[in-house]
């Protein structure tokens, strides 16, 4: 089966963007939202005395990094208890059965790959799919779960109405408060913002305008370029 041609270049638009948005920390504090699976501090054992001579790649690797990058199961928690999407949901437990085993799986940042950022990706796209797109409530809360980050975004009207400029920045703002709240600088947010606008303006390209669908992509598009950031993964 052939793949559409506009389909492959947002889901490149998408992963450079998150790799962009990855890289504007470099060390990301600790975000009170997050199930980190582990409460004590990042810790990192300095290279043993007599290497001044080693060259920086060299002093990387006999650098012991104990903490950096979350492990599989500590992403997954992560994911669920920033979006409120159960980890038992049926559709998050069979994206992560299938991505488990390409996902980190300690917190050593030294053997972080990209097949492990397009697993972090797939399971963040899942999340914010079942995010999105789920309309109903359960007897714990009165609203959706989108309605809790987005109260004032209809997701049933088109993009003419729920995309305008105005709602664009309200969309954006909302999912950073509530995914990176509080861990990044008024520099990196600012970026941040700059690309996920852009990320806007590439995910409408070609597509149809009079559908709600197209709303509810877009916005699943946004959700997970920063549920899937460094921000999020890192601790």
């Amino acid at each position: 089966m052939k793949t559409n041609p506009r389909l492959k270049m947002k889901l490149i638009t998408l992963f450079l963007l998150i790799l962009m948005v990855g890289v504007f920390t470099q060390c990301v504090p600790t975000n009170t939202n997050q199930i980190n699976g582990n409460s004590s501090s990042n810790s990192y054992t300095p290279p043993p005395f007599g290497n001044e001579n080693l060259d920086e790649g060299q002093t990387i690797n006999v650098t012991q990094v104990s903490e950096g990058i979350k492990s599989h199961e500590q992403i997954l928690n992560s994911m669920s208890a920033l979006t409120g999407v159960s980890i038992m949901n049926s559709s998050v437990k069979t994206v992560y059965d299938q991505v488990a085993t390409s996902l980190p799986t300690d917190n050593d940042l030294k053997v972080f790959l990209p097949p492990h950022q397009l697993a972090i990706t797939k399971l963040a796209a899942e999340f914010c799919k079942v995010l999105v797109e789920t309309s109903t409530v359960t007897i714990n809360r009165r609203i959706p779960l989108r309605a809790i980050i987005w109260p004032t975004i209809n997701f049933n009207s088109t993009p003419a109405v729920s995309l305008s400029m105005s709602n664009r920045d309200i969309i954006i703002e909302n999912v950073m408060e509530v995914f990176w709240g509080g861990i990044i600088s008024v520099d990196e947010k600012s970026m941040a913002e700059i690309e996920l606008h852009q990320l806007i303006e590439d995910l409408l390209e070609g597509e149809n305008l009079t559908q709600a669908s197209t709303t509810r992509n877009v916005i699943k598009g946004v959700c997970t370029a920063v549920l899937s950031s460094a921000h999020v993964t890192l601790f």
